[in-house]
């Protein structure tokens, strides 16, 4: 079982693709959307998109509120404004969120105006513009409140690829970091270790090399 829609593996081998498109096996492909999916409209939307038909991008009636919209921008700059402002300001008002514990901004690229490296550069600015103490290693800047992501397997310190967590401390002398990993099924909470209880706010609860982790303000694929 698998999506469709799910990019390739990074590594050689598609193994799902090859299966389905061998006609060696059974396949069935799951298209209805039933009502409890139906209210989201991120999932109609994708729907639509998948379809090849235009998604219905009009905002909600006034007071009603989304989990959907469509905000357009004519050029990079106007788009990078639109998007400081929309996790900046616009949602932490609208929905309550803590604009680097609980948004996520996801990006098709790295690269460019509109790129996750770019993004990550500014939202920084805006979200944790003045650092007591910053280190800046292989074009990033990494300072205490920062949102980052863990890029390597580290089974010692039990930390993870893909673990997504908020920086503590920084020893600049030995290019190490103090985490602490949010919760991914308790958005907003943050965990020492997978299973450990909450960390508090005076402890350090695990380090990772500074090499193997990356700015996650904005993530691409």
């Amino acid at each position: 079982m698998g999506d469709v829609d799910q990019l390739p593996s990074v590594g050689p081998g598609q193994v799902l693709v090859d299966g389905i498109t061998s006609g060696a096996i059974p396949v069935a492909r799951l298209t209805e959307v039933f009502r409890q999916a139906a209210s989201s409209r991120i999932i109609t939307t994708a729907h639509a998109i998948n379809a090849g038909t235009i998604p219905d991008l009009r905002s909600p009636p006034e007071g009603e509120s989304s989990d959907f919209y469509f905000l357009p921008a004519e050029t990079p700059e106007q788009a990078v404004a639109l998007i400081l402002k929309v996790v900046g300001e616009r949602i932490p008002a609208r929905f309550g969120f803590d604009p680097i514990g609980q948004v996520q901004v996801l990006c098709p690229m790295a690269r460019g105006g509109c790129g996750s490296r770019s993004l990550n550069i500014e939202l920084q600015k805006l979200l944790n513009p003045d650092p007591a103490e910053q280190v800046e290693r292989f074009g990033w800047r990494f300072a205490p409140g920062d949102k980052v992501m863990q890029i390597a397997n580290d089974y010692e310190k039990e930390v993870f690829n893909g673990d997504v967590g908020s920086i503590d401390a920084i020893d600049a002398d030995n290019s190490e970091a103090g985490l602490c990993l949010h919760d991914p099924q308790e958005p907003g909470q943050r965990i020492s270790r997978r299973g450990d209880p909450p960390c508090s706010p005076s402890t350090t609860p695990c380090c990772s090399a500074i090499s193997s982790i990356r700015a996650s303000l904005a993530a691409s694929s």
